[in-house]
């Protein structure tokens, strides 16, 4: 009988045995099965959740100045792309540069020659190429949303650019404009031409002086020879090559002037 209840203990004892390791072989398939799952659902959600998008930007054309003297510029390449503004060096030989953008929002993008001149520019809109040609026609537009992004960025993250590039001329007036943007009026007769002033040349040295952007005259001047044209406010640049000089008028909205004068360095 005492022999008969030992052999049931142990026939007990060697099922649970079993059991218990019936249950740790499930549990170990089971793990082996789950845990990939985990992985790949993390890995899934993780690219879901990846905000970022790459953005090829070109510049397009070449200043004036690079022309005539047939020598490259390096520029400065200061973009708003969708969360901050940044800024980057593109050197002589450099044309293109791919950088990470906010996935949905509007992006900036404004590349200043030797750092301080008029900048080429352009913008990226969601949901179009993913390629950005830069051009010295939407430089000024471009400055101008990144001035609009420095008040407020929310301003330029959902503004649909496309639809309002064909309203932009050489000669808007920027003051209206920015002004637009900053009080919600904005629309296409916030585009509006800036008003021209007639601006004298005198007392510089003497040369030829190529103005920086194609809406402004390239001159020749001699001593004594007053020269008379026609500009909308904002900064001005005339380069006499022969001097390596830079003429500079500022015209403001109310057409009062200042001039003056600086080497060109550092090119």
């Amino acid at each position: 009988m005492a022999a008969a209840f030992s052999n049931d203990c142990k026939n007990i004892e060697n099922t649970a045995v079993l059991a218990g390791l019936r249950e740790n072989s499930v549990y170990l398939h089971m793990k082996r099965i789950i845990l990939p799952l985990i992985v790949i659902s993390f890995l899934l959600c993780s690219c879901s959740f990846n905000t970022d998008r790459m953005i090829t930007v070109r510049l397009s054309e070449e200043h004036l100045w690079e022309y005539y003297e047939g020598k490259p510029m390096w520029y400065s390449l200061t973009y708003y792309d969708g969360e901050s503004i940044k800024s980057v060096t593109l050197g002589t030989r450099t044309r293109s540069i791919t950088l990470p953008v906010r996935n949905g929002k509007t992006c900036v993008f404004a590349a200043y020659p030797l750092d301080s001149l008029d900048p080429m520019g352009g913008v990226y809109t969601p949901g179009k190429s993913s390629e950005v040609s830069l051009s010295f026609k939407e430089g000024r537009i471009a400055d101008l949303l990144l001035d609009v992004v420095r008040y407020s960025p929310s301003l330029v993250d959902s503004f649909y650019y496309e639809g309002f590039r064909k309203h932009i001329t050489d000669d808007f007036d920027e003051d209206r404009l920015y002004q637009a943007f900053l009080d919600g009026t904005l629309s296409s007769s916030s585009v509006t031409k800036s008003k021209y002033f007639d601006v004298a040349v005198d007392n510089i040295p003497d040369g030829r002086y190529i103005g920086e952007m194609d809406r402004d005259p390239v001159f020749d001047y001699e001593h004594g020879n007053d020269i008379t044209f026609s500009l909308i406010p904002g900064i001005h640049r005339f380069y006499n090559m022969q001097r390596k000089l830079v003429h500079v008028i500022a015209l403001y909205s109310d057409g009062k002037t200042s001039y003056y004068n600086y080497i060109l360095s550092g090119w």
